[in-house]
């Protein structure tokens, strides 16, 4: 055992060593084609078209290639022109995509040679029950370079992965918000280099953001996005900085480079927020933004949102709508938990950065469930740098039909209305412990299940982050085929130790 302790830990290290000294770390390019920056990113089928997202080194012209897995029929994309304004990316739309079949595509250039063949499968059809894999975190900071965790997603079979925001720091690491201040004050330059703190390397809040994301998004992620549908959002740190809200001055400019980093999603507000809906094997998703309408934290009150009013009825009726549909399983994928016990409170400010600072909003949404009767409400999200499990909405009559220290379960029968909150986080980063709740403050309503042992609540006395660095993420498998449908989420840390994954606490969620 402490061979093969031995052996992963110095295979870490010599892989750290190439990625930060060969042209993996500076710009990865798995596909090894002149022309191509970085590895293409698949998107969703949205009415029978799939966008793929490419990134090119310079003006060219691009297409994609693409058929189904073992046809020898080939479609083609039209071709596009990249230019330096949108830095060089595009969106290719594969035409008469199927659901649940693989397809086979390259990336043609007109300058040089096509990439390899690539493989992918699209997602299950959106309105046929059936049975969806996938997994959820957040958190994934430039620092903890090579992120090993894609590598180890990779290999779930899964049907998509959902990135639940700070895909980037755009505050660490090198402040980009620092950039125009450095300008116009050099003393302040010098006043951060005295204190230690890193320079940004760009000197354009525009291309900071840019470099960012190139270089976090290192090979293993972009083995991963190459052969596997992504969902995205962002949350405070890619959307600009620590607590963001809705007046950040840079968020046109975050918005610009999230768009030309991540797939087109069918977004209901092109020129606002970053808000959609898709489905898929029954199970409808509602993919929200909480920081583009955000109001700074401060007192709660009616006026006080994170959603703003047209996201927040999107919601409502999208929610409604499922219902009616006899849809099972509605998920919410969220940057922020929904509990009050993660307790994600920025430093030096007295307001939470998450649902809790904002709990009339979210009262409106458990007060429409429960009215409407909308069973099977999921919340899934990132951001608190640990695993939990709550349920919103709860009755004291709501048992576990199972229960062990590693895993229960329960049916819908006995509170079909509950909303269950499942955090997971962070992809690559510091270990967090639960932040202390203000006196007086109750919970009505919020049952904390599981929390990671290492994420200690209540404990002012301990530090904010503890050394160990985490790989975690949720795996969630829905079945909506089974006379009972279900939902199963398995919360997982890789173990840098052992070099394995190793399974924390499993929650399963019956449908009556």
């Amino acid at each position: 055992m402490h061979f093969l302790k031995t052996l992963f830990a110095l295979s870490l290290v010599v892989s750290m060593f190439l990625s930060s000294n060969s042209s993996w770390g500076k710009e990865a390019n798995p596909n090894k084609t002149p022309l191509l920056r970085r590895a293409p990113i698949i998107g969703l089928i949205q009415e029978g078209r799939l966008p793929i997202l490419v990134k090119g080194r310079e003006k060219s012209k691009v297409r994609i290639q693409f058929r189904e897995a073992d046809s020898d029929k080939v479609s083609a994309t039209s071709w596009y022109p990249l230019k330096s304004k949108n830095d060089f990316t595009a969106n290719l739309w594969l035409s008469e995509v199927k659901p649940a079949t693989s397809y086979e595509y390259q990336v043609e250039f007109e300058k040089a040679p096509p990439t390899d063949w690539k493989k992918f499968r699209t997602l299950p059809a959106s309105s046929q029950p059936g049975k969806l894999r996938f997994a959820f975190s957040s958190c994934l900071r430039e620092k903890y370079r090579p992120h090993f965790i894609f590598g180890f997603l990779k290999e779930e079979s899964l049907d998509f992965m959902a990135l639940l925001g700070d895909n980037i720091y755009g505050d660490y690491d090198g402040n980009l918000n620092d950039i125009d201040k450095i300008k116009r004050d050099r003393g302040y330059r010098e006043k951060l280099l005295q204190e230690g703190e890193p320079l940004p390397r760009e000197d354009s809040v525009l291309e900071s953001f840019r470099q960012k994301y190139q270089r976090n998004f290192d090979k293993h992620f972009q083995e991963m996005s190459a052969a596997l549908p992504i969902v995205s959002t962002w949350d405070d740190h890619d959307f600009g900085e620590d607590g963001s809200d809705g007046t950040y001055p840079y968020k046109e400019i975050s918005k610009q480079v999230f768009n030309e980093t991540f797939p087109v999603q069918p977004y209901l507000e092109p020129e606002g927020g970053l808000y959609y809906r898709f489905s898929a094997a029954n199970v409808d998703f509602f993919v929200i933004d909480s920081r583009w309408y955000k109001s700074p934290m401060g007192p709660d009150g009616p006026e006080h949102t994170l959603l703003g009013e047209k996201q927040l009825q999107w919601l409502l009726e999208g929610l409604k709508k499922s219902e009616e549909a006899g849809h099972p399983f509605k998920i919410i994928l969220s940057s922020m938990s929904w509990s009050d016990t993660g307790g994600d409170r920025s430093r030096d400010k007295k307001w939470f950065d998450n649902w809790e600072g904002y709990a009339e909003e979210r009262k409106k949404v458990l007060d429409f469930t429960r009215t409407h009767q909308i069973r099977g409400v999921f919340t899934l999200s990132g951001d608190q740098h640990f695993p939990s499990f709550n349920v919103l909405n709860w009755e004291e009559s709501m048992k576990p039909l199972q229960q062990s220290p590693n895993s229960v379960l329960f049916s819908l029968a006995s509170n079909p209305t509950a909303l269950f909150d499942l955090s997971a986080s962070p992809l690559d980063y510091k270990r967090a412990v639960g932040e202390t709740l203000p006196p007086g403050v109750t919970h009505p309503g919020i049952r904390e299940i599981y929390r990671i042992p290492w994420a200690i609540k209540g404990h002012p006395s301990e530090p904010y982050h503890a050394k160990k660095i985490a790989s975690i993420y949720a795996l969630v498998e829905t079945d909506t085929a089974s006379p009972v449908p279900s939902v199963t989420v398995t919360f997982k840390e890789l173990d840098f130790e052992e070099g394995k994954l190793k399974e924390l606490y499993k929650i399963q969620i019956q449908a009556p």
